[in-house]
């Protein structure tokens, strides 16, 4: 739990149950998943907690760069994990949703290029490859 105040305090956040209970289940989770099955899990745990404690707590963590969000387009959902140490990205199979990490970065290069040509300094960057993985081809 210390490395979960840790966070919260990285953030500036109030230590609270729900939040504990809210990175623990990241945590525990190899998968990006969506706030309702954090709730339903939390809910084990902290029965009384709304949903819109989930969601607020994870649009903070996200925002203070502790959460990753994933906007899925084919499913009109946001799903969430623990933030990696190092940039990462995407493929995810538009059948089974499974989403597999791309630890390398493809666009570095085309980064400092587009800084170059419109001199702009690129802060960060998302990119997700949507397709078939091996299993549903």
């Amino acid at each position: 739990m210390k490395r979960y105040e840790t966070m919260l305090e990285h953030c500036q956040m109030k230590r609270t149950k729900a939040r504990l209970e809210v990175l623990r289940i990241l945590d525990q989770e190899h998968d990006f998943i969506s706030a309702q099955v954090i709730h339903e899990r939390l809910l084990k745990r902290l029965p009384n907690t709304p949903l819109s404690t989930v969601y607020r707590g994870l649009e903070a963590l996200t925002q203070c760069g502790v959460v990753s969000a994933m906007n899925l387009e084919h499913k009109r959902e946001i799903l969430y994990e623990l933030a990696h140490e190092h940039h990462a990205h995407h493929l995810i199979c538009t059948e089974c949703h499974k989403v597999f990490h791309v630890e390398e970065c493809p666009v570095d290069l085309l980064e400092k290029e587009l800084e170059l040509k419109y001199s702009f300094k690129v802060q960060s960057h998302s990119l997700e490859f949507y397709g078939l993985c091996e299993h549903c081809q």
